[in-house]
């Protein structure tokens, strides 16, 4: 194996165990099997973990929510998918703070192409390192899927995507309302968009 690739896996690797460490995250993967073994767990449901243990507090930190991915590009009103699993997974699991979003409708607000899959999705997310979903197989094992890799979440890098770039006021303001300096001071922020 290359150093490449073995550096990807062991980046995989750290990232399962960091997961299956959180007894909290593998309960939600666990309701997300159950309900929609389909959908993407992303966003901050994994780069906050990792941010948080490695590079602030040294413990995950509660969510504002769970934000779910879905892709179904069939359906006649797209947002009726994400309401009803929404529902299902709030009936399940009242605790969990559900956000599911459809990604075949997500292009019409953010103005883009539509997208060809979850991973295309994510691509036109603001900074590489947000870009990562998770799940469970139906063995109990857990899936990742990346549109820039994992690189810049486990080295901490908020590397800008060409769509941050386009986007930098938006980026500001969430990194700005998410206190995410502060929150994780050891984190390097580059301007500079991922190829």
């Amino acid at each position: 194996m290359s150093p490449v690739g073995e550096r990807e896996r062991q980046q995989q690797q750290d990232l399962i165990a960091l997961i299956n460490a959180d007894p909290w995250r593998m309960a939600v993967l666990s309701t997300l099997r159950e309900r929609a073994p389909y959908a993407w767990v992303a966003a901050g449901f994994i780069r906050n973990l990792v941010w948080d243990i490695r590079f602030g507090a040294g413990c995950a930190r509660p969510l504002e929510d769970v934000d779910v991915l879905i892709m179904d590009q069939e359906a006649a009103d797209p947002a009726a998918p994400e309401k009803l699993l929404e529902a299902e997974l709030s009936r399940s699991a009242p605790d969990i703070p559900w956000s599911v979003k459809n990604q075949a409708r997500m292009h019409l607000r953010n103005g883009d192409q539509p997208y060809k899959d979850i991973s295309d999705a994510m691509s036109f997310w603001l900074e590489t390192a947000t870009g990562i979903g998770v799940r469970l197989d139906r063995m109990g094992r857990i899936e990742i899927i990346s549109a820039y890799g994992l690189e810049d979440l486990m080295a901490g890098v908020l590397r800008l995507t060409a769509s941050g770039l386009a986007r930098p006021q938006e980026l500001a303001q969430r990194i700005a309302s998410k206190g995410w300096v502060s929150r994780w001071p050891g984190v390097q922020i580059l301007t500079e968009a991922q190829a």
